[in-house]
């Protein structure tokens, strides 16, 4: 073997060493880490669900956000990335999709990048509709330029909207239809969508406000916080109230999914829950149109959603199952409803006085 081949044949084996000694870039190790959890994706993804599909789109929304490929810098950084994803695969929700049904969020926490699962609007709307009983799920913005108007009144509610499509967003509303002909509805001031915003630690972060949903998809967060404040006041099945709650388990989170220190509900606006509940507030309906509306056909009072404390008050004196409280209802009323749906306001006083009757009747004869 001459010199020169000898020198080049040493340079090849060098480049070799130095080409196995070298460490392969962070997205080649993320996609492969990815790779393998597709398995562990297509066992909680619906079965019509591409599990190859889902894993590329949680590779995409980590590549497009740098903070979430720092995730991946720490063990628990990485774990919090694999969590978020499985939760959005257990519900069949595609992330960081221009479908905008879930999202994963990076957050900073104590120097640690970590991520964050969260619900998008249509996300909502998607597990709303899976729920069954629903007739029809929707939520929109009422611009400056938009024709609108609301009042409540005995006789029900009164609302119609011609949106336009131009200016500023000043309200924000959601319905869902019951196919037994019942609704449920709420309206939110600008003052109190802003207040749910300013609860976001991506939109308080200055370094995660370009990912934060409220900066990508002001409009969607905007539905989605009247969905998600209507929510509580749903008939809805066990299976999708477990599914939505997946958004604030295991921590507190805000709007966007984010752990706070704080639950939501002790520092919401108690204008809205005074609302809902139907205490005065010293303002008029058409002034004030953060209301929860809950009716049946044949039935358009714009009293409280007295169904759900009817509901509560059941299940508070051992009637759990919804056929036993149905049969309850129906030996206290003497009506033959066909669902709960049906029972309209005054039963559902009628019902709730009587149980609390029967109970002091019973603690009276020991």
């Amino acid at each position: 073997m001459s010199i020169q081949a000898a020198v080049e044949e040493r340079k090849a084996q060098e480049l070799q060493v130095q080409e196995a000694n070298k460490k392969p870039s962070l997205a080649t190790v993320i996609k492969q880490k990815l790779d393998g959890q597709t398995v562990e994706f297509k066992k909680l993804l619906p079965k019509n669900f591409d599990s190859e599909k889902f894993s590329r789109q949680v590779l995409s929304a980590i590549k497009s956000a740098p903070d979430l490929m720092e995730c991946f810098s720490t063990p628990q950084g990485e774990i919090s990335v694999f969590l978020a994803a499985m939760n959005a695969a257990s519900l069949g929700l595609e992330p960081n999709t221009p479908k905008q049904e879930c999202w994963l969020l990076p957050r900073r926490i104590k120097g640690k990048m970590e991520c964050q699962f969260s619900i998008g609007y249509r996300g909502y709307v998607k597990l709303i509709w899976e729920s069954g009983g629903v007739e029809t799920v929707f939520a929109d913005v009422i611009r400056t330029e938009d024709e609108y108007t609301y009042s409540r009144t005995f006789k029900g509610d009164v609302f119609e909207h011609k949106p336009t499509g131009k200016g500023e967003m000043i309200y924000a509303y959601a319905c869902v239809r019951y196919l037994d002909g019942g609704y449920s509805s709420i309206i939110l001031t600008r003052d109190q969508v802003e207040e749910r915003r300013s609860k976001s630690d991506s939109w308080n972060n200055e370094r995660a406000r370009p990912y934060s949903p409220w900066t990508t998809a002001t409009e969607a967060m905007w539905k989605k916080s009247a969905l998600r404040a209507l929510v509580p006041w749903l008939r809805l099945s066990p299976s999708a109230s477990s599914a939505l709650s997946i958004d604030e388990s295991s921590f507190e989170k805000d709007e966007d999914g984010s752990i706070i220190d704080i639950p939501e509900w002790k520092t919401e606006d108690t204008t809205e829950f005074n609302e809902a509940l139907g205490t005065p507030q010293g303002s008029p309906a058409s002034t004030q149109p953060s209301q929860v509306s809950d009716t049946s056909d044949g039935d358009q009072s714009s009293q409280p959603n007295k169904r759900a404390f009817m509901v509560a008050a059941l299940e508070g004196y051992g009637f759990e199952d919804p056929e036993a409280q149905l049969a309850k209802i129906r030996a206290l009323t003497g009506n033959d409803y066909p669902s709960i749906g049906r029972v309209p306001y005054t039963d559902a006083e009628q019902v709730i006085r009587l149980l609390d009757e029967e109970a002091d009747r019973k603690e009276s004869n020991g």
